[in-house]
């Protein structure tokens, strides 16, 4: 799996936190999907608070390792191994929850 990140556009505290990732780190990618507001107040029927994940549109998280980074200025290329378990669904999230 590769991972193009451009850092130009990001403020300096978190290029600098991108700046340091290094082999063997460990990084999770979350996929977003944020609800829109007739999807938000289905969520809030009745008075009830939706779980944070689906609150934020979080719908899969993938865990890896990175094998490679290769800094190319303003854009950071990183090469990374996917766990086993490669995705993790919402529904999965919210039993854990």
């Amino acid at each position: 799996m590769t991972s193009v990140v451009d850092i130009a556009g990001m403020r300096g505290d978190i290029r600098s936190e991108w700046d340091e990732t290094k082999q063997h780190d460990v990084l999770f990618l979350l996929t977003i999907r944020p609800p829109d507001q007739a999807e938000l107040a289905l969520m809030q029927q009745d008075g009830a608070e939706p779980h944070p994940a689906e609150k934020f549109g979080l719908a899969y998280v993938r865990g890896c390792e990175v094998m490679e980074v290769k800094d190319e200025g303003t854009v950071l290329t990183i090469i990374a191994c996917a766990a086993v378990n490669e995705c993790i669904s919402i529904d999965d999230l919210l039993c854990w929850g």
